[in-house]
């Protein structure tokens, strides 16, 4: 593995490089901006198709210009957007109709049968995942339950409402696993 040797330069000094490399800029504060937000590491593979090929040097390609790069980046940044909502959305999906099939089968907790998964299965592996994010969530209310109580200048009823709007929104985290027994 090859150490790596480049200096760290400042966003001035990235833009003066690109420009040495010929890349073009119509607004400098725009693209100082960006580089600020984004990082030139981070930008960079999406300068590789603009740059000449087998040079050594990362010149870019005659009348390219910064903008184009920064809207590859973009584009790249929102198709990703785009593609994660669609897993969410399928994901969820299919949550709801393996819940939806087996719940009304084999009850509400189908789930903690060993009995409703192939034989090779690792339920317990399972069991413990959903033991270990059911008390991650408690922890969770518990920080906030803190937080809220460490908040000065408010009153004792107002405190009991946060905490109670709280509990309401991580009630399903709470449960969901387990039910109210455990």
């Amino acid at each position: 593995m090859n150490t790596f040797t480049k200096p760290a330069i400042a966003v001035t000094q990235q833009i003066q490089l690109l420009k040495n490399r010929g890349l073009i800029f119509l607004d400098e504060s725009r693209a100082i901006l960006f580089l600020e937000a984004v990082s030139f590491f981070r930008l960079s593979p999406y300068m590789r198709p603009f740059q000449l090929i087998d040079d050594n040097q990362h010149n870019f390609k005659a009348n390219i210009g910064f903008r184009k790069i920064s809207r590859l980046y973009d584009f790249d940044h929102r198709l990703r957007l785009l593609v994660m909502d669609a897993i969410e959305r399928i994901e969820i999906a299919s949550r709801a109709h393996i819940i939806n099939h087996l719940g009304p089968k084999y009850g509400a907790h189908w789930y903690l049968e060993q009995s409703r998964f192939k034989t090779n299965y690792n339920h317990a592996r399972l069991l413990e995942t959903l033991k270990e994010k059911q008390q991650s969530a408690q922890r969770d209310y518990q920080k906030e339950c803190t937080r809220i109580d460490n908040v000065k200048n408010t009153d004792v009823t107002r405190k009991t409402i946060q905490k109670q709007r709280r509990a309401q929104e991580s009630y399903a985290r709470q449960r969901m696993y387990f039910g109210d027994e455990h």
